[in-house]
């Protein structure tokens, strides 16, 4: 598979206990719920956040529009496998020349400290390595948030540096660059 096959199907990728798959409609009650808690938003330094179910659904569907029209980003939700329940996203995203991703992620915090976004986490790296050919992918983070600087290095996450004053979302923060190559996960299967 090849970085442009990629794009000709969404992929669905089966982990130990979590599915990555594409987000549908009817997800839109449930996305709301956990996307729009303050504990979920704190860190998300304002990301536009849906104010109803059908904002909600509008947002679903242009992610997935995102995706098949003009190929920017692969928003996976994140849901338990057992129950398919939705319980959080995870994306690839800001590509550069078909070599380098930025991963982004949200879990619904009832959900944290279970060791799904670490899953969730190394299934996506997998994929932009091994079915997409990337080189590299990399995650803006705030310091502050521990939890998922701790998540980022379980999947093999090196930190880079900090940026000062970096343009995160829509404000300026000190912003932790911390990134993973390919050659650094060759043995992972």
């Amino acid at each position: 598979m090849s970085f442009k096959e990629v794009f000709k199907s969404f992929p669905l990728i089966e982990l130990k206990r979590l599915r990555l798959r594409s987000m549908h409609p009817s997800d839109a009650e449930r996305y709301l719920g956990w996307f729009s808690a303050k504990e979920v938003q704190q860190f998300l330094s304002g990301l536009a956040c849906p104010k109803d179910i059908e904002e909600a659904r509008r947002f679903i569907e242009n992610m997935n529009g995102r995706y098949f029209k003009s190929k920017l980003t692969i928003c996976w939700g994140i849901a338990l496998k057992e129950s398919d329940e939705l319980v959080g996203r995870i994306e690839l995203c800001r590509f550069v020349r078909q070599s380098m991703a930025e991963v982004a992620y949200s879990l619904s915090q009832e959900h944290w400290n279970n060791g799904y976004m670490t899953e969730a986490l190394q299934g996506t790296v997998k994929f932009g390595f091994q079915k997409m050919g990337l080189h590299r992918i990399q995650a803006a983070v705030v310091p502050e948030n521990i939890a998922s600087v701790k998540v980022l290095c379980k999947a093999g996450f090196s930190q880079e540096g900090l940026f000062r004053q970096y343009n995160y979302g829509n404000e300026f923060r000190d912003t932790l660059m911390m990134s993973i190559l390919k050659d650094e996960i060759l043995g992972m299967r």
